[in-house]
């Protein structure tokens, strides 16, 4: 295997060196036959990052965040030999309990961060009525109980929690009908998210569109039932249905529009 060549398929330093961090976890099961975990990564570069990773038999790869709906995933590798359980992964989840409804998922990152978090030992936050659950890298689980006292100026307590059906809570989704004039990529994202297909394009021309998580190559893909089409800065949307066709031609779809936090 040629480390150089594989980091070859990505072309940004930092992106780059995310995966040679994740590459060396991975080369690291492989050497001593026993199972390893990268760092939390985010959804698109997790997908990217799996597939050059298997491309090469280096050894069997799942991913898990946490909980059901967790973006941020964390990889974990191990040898034809073994398994991997989603209990087995190195994973916290901490509920943050606090007794302000105005704090924000950006007021939660922010205070984990301001601490002296890496962000790539640190999951997905969910944000529910009077308290948060973030999901943490084991290793860093202790410090962040004993030194995030407060989120803004609102006192918290946190606590360790078990629980196996933590799902993640959806965040400002509404569903949305459209008609479109076709199922290109372009045209649906254009459509859903009130931009000119002009713009449109320019997203999807500098990479800032991602169809279940893969950069689009292409305006002219046609989008499928099921397909999660991320706008980096804009939102996601989901293909919930396809309607039928319209008495003009068109296509009636709906799609679950979802702000990112």
């Amino acid at each position: 295997m040629d480390k150089t060549k594989l980091m070859k398929n990505f072309r940004k330093p930092d992106v780059a060196l995310l995966f040679a961090k994740v590459l060396d976890r991975a080369l690291l099961c492989a050497k001593r036959g026993r199972p390893a975990f990268s760092n939390f990564q985010p959804p698109t570069l997790a997908v990217e990052f799996i597939k050059v990773i298997e491309s090469e038999g280096i050894c069997n790869i799942v991913s898990f965040g946490g909980a059901m709906g967790c973006e941020r995933l964390m990889l974990g590798f191990y040898s034809e030999y073994d398994s991997l359980l989603e209990s087995d992964f190195p994973i916290d989840a901490v509920e943050i309990v606090h007794d302000n409804n105005k704090l924000t998922h950006r007021d939660f990152l922010g205070s984990i961060l301001g601490i002296g978090i890496n962000r790539e030992k640190l999951g997905d936050i969910f944000v529910f009525p009077n308290k948060a659950i973030a999901f943490l890298d084991r290793e860093i689980s202790d410090f962040v109980m004993g030194s995030l006292t407060s989120v803004g100026r609102t006192s918290v307590s946190l606590e360790i929690i078990k629980n196996d059906c933590l799902i993640a809570p959806f965040i400002d989704s509404l569903s949305k009908d459209i008609t479109v004039s076709s199922m290109r990529l372009d045209t649906v994202i254009a459509t859903a998210f009130n931009l000119s297909r002009s713009t449109a394009l320019k997203l999807i021309e500098s990479e800032k569109v991602f169809i279940n998580w893969q950069a689009a190559k292409s305006a002219s893909k046609t989008v499928e039932l099921g397909d999660n089409i991320t706008l980096r800065g804009f939102g996601r949307g989901k293909i919930e249905a396809i309607n039928g066709q319209t008495r003009k031609g068109n296509i009636s779809i709906s799609i679950l529009m979802t702000s990112l936090p």
